[in-house]
């Protein structure tokens, strides 16, 4: 089989990771490793061995994708499977090899009760495949992905939806893409889609009334979605016909997450980038403090058409319960009534933008907190940075009981282990047959 090299992240080039290599591996990474089992297993059956040293977890996220993503499985049976050949982790999470340390966090630092996830990692991609964010990672563009983060410090988080990114000023100065800023005049936007039109302000978020259960315990309502409560995704295989339906609005599609993202590599700049995949509101989430110089990237967005919505909080904290529900309405308001996606940035795109977009697609999509808490850090490395943050979008909970009963109805899938390969179980060592 080919070599995948260090299953770290690298930075993209937008921080200095030369001493954090503790996180999982990135969806690129994921995906890398599926098409080299794909590979390898037309010629012969494959077995993959899960070493017992410091970088055990890592290799259990890659054999639980193989199992989730190629095979159809749960979170929970894949993460059954996984276990069964080995030595189950520690109760107490400081020693728990199953566990992620934080983002830039060096080698040696305990983890703790609301780290990361093996398990975590694998209900991310669950509930990717079952929400089609990432509906066929055959023809993911794993290139298209990396260039994305590379020139714009951008990912989709849901695509063609929500974009999280670093803050455009910042992000500009690489000298690697220079001129990110640099838009052409007024009457010479970019053609193909209509141009972009300010929305009204949002009326502090009272007109859409739309309520988090946040960790303070307050009592959810039910979001509505654009598609029947019994939507559901279905693709080829044994399992996929039996897997519950999550609340998947009609309007998604996994476009970007498609192979041949051209904009990407076509789009010189911000104003053009974001025209192309239609985005017409930008959330900042950071002070005006931090970035003082963003007066003028924010003028030449405005210029154009996108309209910009103001939730300051501190750096490494988390939103108020208010705070989170304005913005949850906003992003709502504007995909919905506009139809356009959103971008959403704090000064890094990581920690407050990971748990603002978590805040979203727990109300919007019935997803787990925990889930979403895999499924950012996968698709966008180095999100939820601090304890506080990790405390609170693990605690958050979708506005119905569907999705745990999708995440915890891991019973049927298990019924089909055996079917899908052996399982032997080594000292030194977890072995999953597939």
């Amino acid at each position: 089989m080919a070599e995948l090299d260090n299953c770290i992240w690298d930075g993209d080039g937008h921080f200095d990771m030369t001493a954090y290599s503790s996180g999982p591996p990135t969806l690129g990474q994921i995906v890398s490793f599926l098409h080299m089992v794909d590979s390898s297993a037309e010629q012969a059956r494959v077995t993959l061995h899960l070493s017992s040293e410091g970088r055990r977890n890592t290799g259990a996220v890659l054999a639980g994708a193989v199992l989730v993503l190629a095979r159809g499985k749960s979170a929970e049976a894949a993460w059954a499977q996984i276990v069964c050949g080995g030595q189950p982790p520690s109760a107490d999470p400081k020693t728990a090899w199953d566990r992620f340390q934080r983002p830039f966090e060096k080698e040696g630092v305990d983890t703790t009760a609301s780290s990361l996830t093996v398990l975590d990692c694998l209900a991310g991609l669950e509930a990717g495949r079952n929400l089609n964010w990432m509906a066929e990672y055959k023809t993911f563009d794993v290139a298209s992905w990396r260039l994305l983060r590379q020139k714009f410090d951008a990912t989709w988080i849901i695509p063609n939806e929500i974009l999280a990114m670093g803050h455009p000023w910042t992000t500009a100065q690489n000298p690697r893409f220079p001129g990110l800023l640099d838009c052409c005049e007024p009457s010479q936007k970019p053609s193909g889609k209509p141009v972009l039109m300010r929305a009204e302000s949002l009326d502090s978020a009272t007109k859409n009334r739309n309520f988090l259960d946040l960790p303070s315990g307050t009592s959810p309502r039910r979001i509505r979605s654009r598609a029947s409560s019994g939507a559901s995704f279905n693709s080829s295989g044994s399992e996929a016909a039996n897997r519950p339906a999550y609340l998947a609005p009609e309007a998604v599609e996994p476009q970007i997450l498609a192979a041949g993202d051209v904009d990407v590599s076509q789009s010189s700049n911000y104003v053009e980038y974001l025209h192309r995949k239609d985005i017409g509101k930008v959330m900042r989430l950071n002070h005006s403090f931090e970035c003082p110089e963003q007066c003028e990237s924010t003028a030449k967005f405005r210029e154009f058409g996108l309209t910009y919505e103001e939730f300051g909080f501190n750096d490494g904290d988390v939103p108020s319960k208010q705070l989170a529900r304005n913005f949850v309405t906003a992003c709502r308001k504007a995909v919905e009534e506009s139809g356009k996606g959103v971008a959403v940035h704090c000064i890094a795109g990581l920690g407050r933008t990971g748990v603002m977009v978590g805040a979203y697609a727990v109300t919007r999509y019935s997803i787990n907190g925990k889930a979403f808490h895999g499924w950012c850090r996968l698709c966008r490395p180095g999100s939820v940075q601090t304890g506080r943050q990790e405390v609170f979008l693990r605690h958050l909970k979708p506005p119905s009981n569907l999705i745990l009963k999708v995440l915890c109805g891991g019973h049927m899938a298990m019924q089909n282990i055996s079917s899908m390969g052996s399982v032997e179980s080594a000292s030194s060592r977890c072995t999953v047959s597939l």
